[in-house]
């Protein structure tokens, strides 16, 4: 009966790669301020890091109950709980600022997302991903129609002009894209078929494209020079598609199915192995949130997420590289 247990409860490596795809978004939307030709340029670079993690992947195994093995989790451990909390920080921002909520909200915000979070960490690691496939699709259909809706309000001059921040767009891909690297400790405790990796590298490519088209929608509608002056740009252009209603709020508040998936898979870097339920997780998302309520993500310089997001990068690649097994 183990056996069939775990057998039922068994996680698919495209279920890890969707749900990376769906947490990408948050950070892909929240990095849309910064135009898409920094971002577009990226995008070669985040496939051939993806590429080398996926062919190093499989050496995870061998490095763990090793030196290099607690080298790399704490590496994950620490920028995750890093990004965790300016994930809470950055939606709790974007919801009090289109639900009209002001700063005062924001506290409050983080603190029920980080209830949501925490008890959804009790629960089995299938349920979560289980649970990502559902809000994919969801998310698949809402940026499909921003995207088409958004294209029919362009002003193509726009794109044209020069973007807010190469750097800063390139960065944004980074971090973004860099959502993957929380999945590959798990990619190898499941079942691999043939042509998985290929299949993650797919969902690795449509976030890098969507990462553009995201971008670009909103550069196109609003105009670099707006995108500086403008809190949450992404969700400010939403807002001047609708004539008559809210569009801003609405697709604020649908989006958080992105950030919680997105933040569910950084606690998730807590988890430690062999537990099917893990009280460290929860502990990390209120640790998180603690910060994100003091504003501690707000005292680093927006930069050094995306080099955090290379650093991380570098630092497994290395150790799966050099210390890892074939």
């Amino acid at each position: 009966m183990g056996k069939e247990c775990v057998k039922k409860e068994a996680v698919s490596v495209r279920q890890l790669a969707v749900t990376a795809f769906v947490g990408g978004l948050a950070p892909a939307a929240a990095g849309a301020a910064n135009g898409w030709q920094g971002t577009l340029l990226a995008v070669p670079m985040v496939l051939l890091a993806g590429g080398v993690s996926a062919f190093l992947a499989p050496r995870w195994p061998s490095v763990e109950g090793r030196l290099p093995g607690y080298l790399l989790k704490v590496c994950y451990a620490v920028f995750g709980l890093a990004l965790l909390s300016r994930g809470l920080a950055r939606s709790a921002e974007r919801l009090a600022l289109t639900g009209g909520g002001g700063e005062a909200a924001e506290v409050w915000l983080v603190l029920l997302q980080a209830a949501l979070l925490a008890w959804m960490s009790r629960g089995k690691p299938a349920a979560f991903y289980r649970t990502a496939e559902i809000c994919c699709l969801a998310m698949v259909v809402l940026s499909l129609a921003i995207l088409a809706w958004g294209a029919a309000k362009i002003e193509w001059r726009y794109l044209m002009l020069p973007s807010v921040s190469l750097s800063g767009g390139a960065l944004t891909a980074l971090e973004t894209a860099g959502t993957f690297l929380f999945v590959i400790p798990y990619i190898y405790k499941e079942a691999v078929r043939p042509g998985d990796g290929g299949r993650a590298m797919g969902w690795l490519a449509a976030l890098a494209l969507g990462s553009v088209l995201l971008a670009a929608v909103t550069a196109g509608v609003l105009s670099p020079s707006v995108l500086s002056l403008t809190e949450a740009p992404f969700f400010t252009m939403t807002a001047a598609l609708g004539s008559s209603i809210r569009v801003d709020g609405l697709v604020s508040a649908l989006w958080l199915l992105s950030d919680v998936m997105y933040l569910g898979l950084l606690s998730r870097s807590w988890h430690r192995r062999g537990r099917e339920r893990d009280w460290l997780p929860a502990a990390a998302i209120f640790l998180a949130g603690a910060a994100a309520c003091f504003g501690v993500p707000n005292l680093f310089f927006e930069p050094l997420w995306g080099l955090g997001m290379a650093a991380v990068w570098v630092i497994s690649t290395l150790i799966l590289w050099l210390g890892g097994k074939k």
